[in-house]
């Protein structure tokens, strides 16, 4: 049968004290600001529908999306009803064309 003492937190048979018990509370703060910071998103997606002049929608268009400050280029193509998703996108400005 085992024991079920109480477990205390101690240092040398002393109470814990407020400065440890603070180191160990910024060290989880950290962990979980870092951890958290990890996480972020830094892409985008962009979409929308293309149409002619009449109103039209135009299936199949391939069109272009250009990052204005790297210039680097991400393509994609129209579905049937016209519409068009760029997907993980870098953050940043784009010029985009069909």
């Amino acid at each position: 049968m085992r024991s079920h003492e109480p477990i205390i937190l101690s240092e040398g048979g002393k109470p814990m004290r407020r400065k440890n018990l603070l180191i160990a509370s910024l060290w989880v703060l950290c962990a979980g600001v870092l951890l958290r910071g990890a996480a972020q998103i830094h892409t985008a997606s962009l979409t929308g529908l293309v149409t002619d002049p009449t109103g039209a929608v135009i299936a199949n268009a391939t069109l272009v999306a250009k990052n204005k400050a790297t210039g680097v280029e991400y393509s994609t193509v129209t579905d049937q009803s016209g519409y068009y998703t760029f997907a993980s996108l870098p953050i940043g400005t784009y010029t985009v064309t069909a």
